[in-house]
């Protein structure tokens, strides 16, 4: 429904939809004052990833992905989810201006993908939304870093090994039984003001 009403809002009143976006609001005295578009992708998005990992974290350890070769097979669809359609837009753009493009159609949304999994199937089993969470993750993954190295004028190195660190850090922590999930957050989300 809100998608449907965005696209409405989008394509029948243009400029108001894009005010909208553009309009600044939050906390300017703690440097948190930022316009729709950036909330969202910054924040909204970071506490979403955050409990896509929570739950990956579970099927990897505990449920549907817990055997190695489970795992790979969301891998591999990944994989080939994020190749094929880069190598169809190259085919198709090959020799004109739009063929710098090709890593936009790698990514998969995750959040539409769960959202549509949700809609058209309420019953699903939990390994189908387990493996479909995994392919959409790796998928993004991988969508990421050809946008960081390939598209990026240039990288900062040291916040880039810092979010590494905090990253690498988290698994052994969860695989000791040290802390729970929610007391390791600021452990793992810490990754996220580096990137």
């Amino acid at each position: 429904m809100a998608t449907a009403a965005a696209l409405l809002w989008a394509n029948y009143a243009g400029q108001t939809y894009s005010g909208f976006w553009d309009t600044e609001f939050g906390w300017s005295r703690l440097g948190l004052r930022m316009d729709g578009r950036h909330w969202v992708n910054d924040a909204l998005m970071t506490v979403f990833f955050f409990v896509i990992g929570l739950e990956l974290k579970h099927e990897l350890t505990q449920g549907a992905l817990a055997h190695p070769r489970r795992a790979l097979v969301p891998v591999i669809a990944a994989v080939g989810g994020a190749v094929v359609p880069a190598a169809i837009f190259l085919a198709i753009t090959w020799g004109t201006d739009a063929v710098s493009g090709w890593g936009v159609p790698m990514a998969t949304d995750p959040a539409f993908a769960v959202g549509i999994l949700a809609l058209v199937a309420p019953r699903a089993p939990a390994g189908l939304r387990a493996i479909l969470l995994a392919i959409a993750t790796v998928d993004d993954v991988l969508a990421v870093l050809v946008i960081a190295f390939g598209y990026a004028r240039g990288l900062t190195w040291g916040w880039l090994a810092a979010a590494a660190a905090a990253a690498v850090r988290c698994p052994p922590r969860s695989a000791r039984h040290m802390c729970s999930d929610w007391a390791a957050w600021p452990g793992s989300a810490s990754p996220s003001p580096c990137s």
